[in-house]
């Protein structure tokens, strides 16, 4: 449906959907909801490692796929808020804003989202990060893959850069806080020989080495300066955006590509939430908030698994939502005429093709992936 609970009592009456889905039965939203509220952590951490496996099974595709397209596998992680309305959410508090929150903790390994916690508005900003990196993140990632980590400020802290570098991972950090950009930015000489960034006609580059305090080791930090404003007008004074690296090998250039391709990595993590309605927890109960967001965690899973390996190479390209309007939720009727069964669709359907190559494939996918 489309992604709430009293989608439920609209799939009761439906009795085609309920034969396709090989449902006996379907409990109604407000018997979902009290099913929400008995669940305990026992649940959630078994619904979790369901995940994890599932996502381990997923991922030598979009690893070989990754390296194919840019020569290493993004990893993204980040936080948002999720806000409810109302009173009564356990565990719900204001933080940044004038609403109530959640936080919500994530992990994208390319477009596929390996992990997803959901914590108290009162937890820290990035949530327990040693258990996501332990138990969500680390046992789908084989030891030799190429990965590189892309973060932003929240994540800048010494303890979480010193773990990534001892898997050998590469990560890069946005440093947007003025308190940790201004020593990186003292470290720039007048006289620095700036270089052009590719493909701009407004953006320069440099770079400088600082130790953080608390840090284990200076890290390279490559600057950014901009001329221009956003509306293309050129300012007295230029701007300057500080990315934090472990990468010393590649070009200055290549570290700011491979970090502005977090912007795109973002947007995918507000599809999940925007396009299955996860914005909106059902229930009082943190915990069953939690179990329900994982269970989203695994329904964005399924549709990766979907778009990877039963639809044709040109469908890899696009978000959630195509998948959702243009497979998941098609609508045909089947008639029968002169002994003869027809299929007919919308006009405005504009991917039969997915359709077709779909029903060419002989196998599921999860079956003939790896374990």
């Amino acid at each position: 449906g489309r992604g709430t609970l009293r989608d439920l009592d609209d799939l009761r009456q439906d009795q085609a959907a309920c034969r396709t889905l090989g449902l006996d039965r379907v409990s109604g939203s407000r018997r979902m909801g009290e099913w929400l509220r008995k669940m305990t952590p026992a649940h959630v951490a078994s619904l979790r490692s369901m995940a994890t496996g599932f996502a381990r099974r997923l991922a030598p595709t979009l690893i070989a796929h990754a390296i194919d397209q840019h020569g290493y596998v993004p990893l993204f992680l980040d936080g948002t808020a999720i806000e409810v309305t109302g009173k009564g959410f356990e565990g719900a508090t204001r933080s940044y804003g004038d609403a109530d929150q959640y936080w919500m903790h994530a992990a994208f390994l390319g477009k596929l989202q390996i992990s997803g916690r959901l914590a108290s508005g009162a937890s820290d900003s990035v949530g327990d990060w040693q258990t996501q990196l332990a138990e969500d993140i680390v046992p789908v990632i084989p030891a030799d893959v190429p990965v590189w980590v892309t973060m932003d400020n929240a994540y800048y802290r010494g303890d979480l850069v010193k773990q990534l570098d001892t898997l050998g991972w590469d990560w890069s950090i946005s440093v947007t806080n003025p308190n940790n950009k201004r020593p990186v930015l003292d470290l720039v000489d007048d006289q620095a020989p700036w270089t052009p960034l590719p493909d701009s006609d407004d953006e320069d580059v440099y770079d400088v080495w600082y130790c953080p305090t608390g840090w284990p080791q200076p890290v390279r930090y490559v600057i950014v300066r901009r001329w221009s404003h956003a509306s293309g007008e050129t300012e007295l004074f230029p701007t300057y955006t500080v990315i934090a690296t472990s990468n010393d090998r590649v070009s200055r250039a290549a570290v700011v590509q491979r970090h502005r391709a977090k912007q795109g990595w973002e947007n995918g993590f507000k599809g999940p939430l925007r396009e299955m309605d996860l914005h909106h927890p059902p229930t009082a109960s943190l915990v069953g908030n939690q179990l329900y967001y994982t269970c989203g965690l695994l329904a964005q899973q399924l549709l990766v698994a979907m778009q990877y390996g039963m639809l044709p190479a040109d469908a890899r390209t696009c978000g959630l939502r195509p998948l959702i309007r243009d497979v998941i939720g098609t609508v045909a009727k089947l008639t029968r005429s002169a002994r003869r069964y027809q299929l007919a669709f919308a006009k405005s359907n504009s991917q039969l093709a997915w359709l077709i190559h779909a029903c060419h494939v002989h196998d599921t996918w999860w079956r003939l992936a790896p374990g």
